[in-house]
């Protein structure tokens, strides 16, 4: 039995955030989309969530016979300007036990968030010269575990991870972008493979074998009374795992995304286009942000997490740290 897997990037939805970055409406969207499949018929299994400020989403767990295991998490506090996204993948029929001789898992998270305001004064005039603070941070963590069999060399044997995320401003006539990419991937015959860009350029450390990096950007910006002011939040992120017999190729990855609006000075305000108040751009630190990193998602057998973490709980432990972050940018 033969299975063609390809690892997945970013590349395929460029003109997607081309056209994020241009959008002119206010009106509020946010969503949230969960996916996780197996090479196995019937054992894939997606969800979204639409029209959100804040998502309720239930993660997703994937426990397919042949050992295929996948997991996908997804989480948006537009009114904290927050967002975060976790998702595994793991195949090893390592002894082709139950019959099955080959694995390959995928797991998917992504999210779309657009806001809009406008720059307002009771004591300035209409058009007046005035400045604001935009806040953009962004940082994952990553984990890619390949152990295939040096007998049985063959391109089903993967495991990777790629995502990007995207905070892209529009302050009247002007656009201030900060994305970010990456990808790290593993395979037989192309051997280890990685790259960063943009929000996820940041200097890298080790915790517990996982790669956790990031960046903080603060920018102070030109404005007019009177001017619209829009946000718009573009995430995703793919896990990718295949192998044959006696292989085990696993991979995780984590994405988190920050950012804020304030005025410059008390004599202007941001006033909602869309519904909800501005996320404050109150300068919070990288180390803060990285608070907001879900758990490494669990690594699903015979349908049951391993007791080191549930979904249940990365979900709740997210939201206590994004209600922590919010008080003290508060």
């Amino acid at each position: 039995m033969k299975a063609q897997f390809t690892f997945t990037t970013w590349c395929g939805r460029a003109v997607l955030f081309a056209a994020l970055l241009v959008r002119t409406t206010f009106s509020f969207a946010g969503q949230v989309n969960e996916s996780v499949t197996s090479i196995l018929p019937g054992s894939s299994h997606g969800a979204s969530q639409a029209n959100v400020d804040n998502s309720t989403l239930m993660p997703l767990i994937l426990d397919a016979p042949n050992e295929d295991d996948g997991f996908s998490s997804s989480n948006l506090n537009g009114a904290a300007g927050t967002a975060s996204l976790s998702v595994h993948a793991c195949s090893g029929p390592a002894g082709g036990d139950g019959g099955y001789f080959v694995g390959g898992a995928t797991g998917n998270a992504s999210l779309d968030y657009s806001a809009g305001y406008q720059i307002t004064s009771t004591t300035l005039p209409f058009g007046a010269p005035v400045f604001i603070y935009l806040v953009a941070n962004g940082a994952r963590s990553e984990s890619v575990a390949f152990d295939s069999d040096a007998n049985h060399p063959s391109s089903t044997n993967v495991a990777g991870v790629s995502g990007e995320g995207h905070i892209n401003f529009s302050v009247g006539s002007s656009q201030y972008a900060f994305p970010g990419t990456f990808v790290h991937s593993n395979n037989y015959f192309d051997g280890e493979q990685k790259f960063k860009t943009g929000l996820f350029n940041g200097q890298d450390s080790t915790q517990l074998g996982t790669v956790v990096g990031g960046t903080f950007e603060k920018s102070v910006v030109p404005a007019h009374v009177g001017d619209n002011v829009s946000v718009a939040v573009l995430a995703g992120i793919t896990s990718t795992s295949g192998a044959i017999v006696g292989a085990d190729n696993q991979a995780d990855t984590e994405v988190v995304l920050n950012w804020g609006i304030s005025p410059f000075s008390d004599d202007i305000q941001l006033v909602s286009l869309t519904g909800g108040p501005a996320p404050p751009a109150g300068a919070p630190s990288l180390d803060q942000v990285l608070t907001l990193m879900p758990p490494r998602p669990p690594t699903v057998d015979g349908g049951t997490p391993e007791p080191s973490t549930t979904a249940l709980l990365a979900v709740m432990l997210c939201r206590i740290a994004t209600l922590r972050l919010t008080k003290q940018r508060d």
